[in-house]
């Protein structure tokens, strides 16, 4: 599990990261929401669960590719370019990572390794 988290950077770039998980994830929450209410009840959920766990920062790889799939399913059913920047900000965080102001730097996150010391005498 740790292999999907590059790292958890803190300060600005943490900050960063944080305001495009909640632009996009928000998105995906009321696309989704508008899909489930029309009559396409899969993908709505598929993006609102997507949306909603990327808001959070829980499992934020398997999120961000969830709603880069969903992205990618839509602009190719209606072979328009507005799904675009959604694809590619998704993919950026699938790749940056979730940032320390998630759940994931919470279970995942930085260790302190102790190294005990050695019992053998010193020569």
């Amino acid at each position: 599990m740790l292999r999907l988290f590059s790292t958890f950077p803190g300060g600005g770039p943490g900050l960063g990261l944080l305001l495009l998980r909640g632009v996009v994830g928000g998105a995906s929450v009321l696309l989704g929401w508008s899909r489930f209410t029309e009559g396409s009840p899969f993908f709505g959920t598929l993006s609102i669960v997507g949306g909603a766990l990327l808001l959070c920062g829980f499992v934020t790889p398997l999120a961000a590719a969830m709603i880069c799939l969903d992205a990618s399913r839509m602009a190719i059913s209606t072979a328009k370019w507005t799904p675009l920047p959604v694809i590619f900000v998704a993919a950026a965080i699938f790749l940056l990572g979730p940032g320390s102001i998630s759940i994931d730097a919470r279970l995942f996150g930085r260790r302190e390794i102790i190294i005990p010391r050695s019992s053998r005498p010193r020569d």
